[in-house]
């Protein structure tokens, strides 16, 4: 579980040793379960969550799928009351800076230009820390590859030859010009 003392640093969370790997393990067979907020489509999500199940069959993960605007939301509602019913989340390097703007704490780079991030009071804090670091390995990052998407760990390209070269950054906006590009966005396309 190396990634999650990174994880846990850049949360402000107190890391964790190697000594407290098996509580962790043990206290997360308690747990049971990590919520994961995430705007991936089904068939990616499932893929990945389907990859963890089989590699952690005492943890089971409840998806809560929806767009990217209504996860921000959410997110940003959960904020407020200082109360967050999910464990894990997978934003948009755009949502991320609108979080970041607003005080939340900047999530870690899950690549594809998705960040993950283990939410501030989360219930299941040791199901979810296994789930992050699992999802930032080589195993779970070759998972989001298979399903198309740019890993975000070094020494794995993206399988689109096109996007080998690309840079990719984050393009941090307010919460009033997110919504102004998305009205925008929303209208070219005729999206209601």
């Amino acid at each position: 579980m190396k990634h999650v003392g990174s994880i846990a640093l850049a949360l402000g969370l107190l890391p964790f040793s190697a000594v407290g790997v098996a509580q962790d393990f043990a206290k997360a067979k308690q747990e049971g379960r990590v919520v994961f907020y995430t705007s991936w489509g089904p068939s990616d999500a499932d893929y990945v969550i389907k990859g963890f199940e089989r590699k952690y069959p005492f943890l089971k993960v409840d998806p809560v799928r929806s767009s990217s605007e209504r996860t921000l939301n959410r997110l940003l509602t959960e904020q407020r009351a200082n109360s967050f019913l999910g464990d894990v989340v997978a934003i948009s390097g755009i949502q991320s800076g609108i979080l970041k703007e607003k005080g939340a704490p900047d999530p870690l780079d899950g690549g594809d230009p998705n960040k993950i991030a283990l939410l501030k009071n989360t219930p299941r804090p040791n199901a979810a820390k296994i789930f992050i670091d699992f999802m930032l390995s080589v195993e779970g990052q070759k998972l989001l590859q298979d399903k198309g998407r740019s890993p975000g760990r070094i020494g794995l390209s993206p399988k689109n030859s096109r996007l080998k070269e690309a840079k990719i950054f984050t393009f941090h906006v307010s919460p009033s010009e997110y919504e102004a590009l998305g009205k925008e966005f929303n209208k070219i396309f005729k999206v209601q």
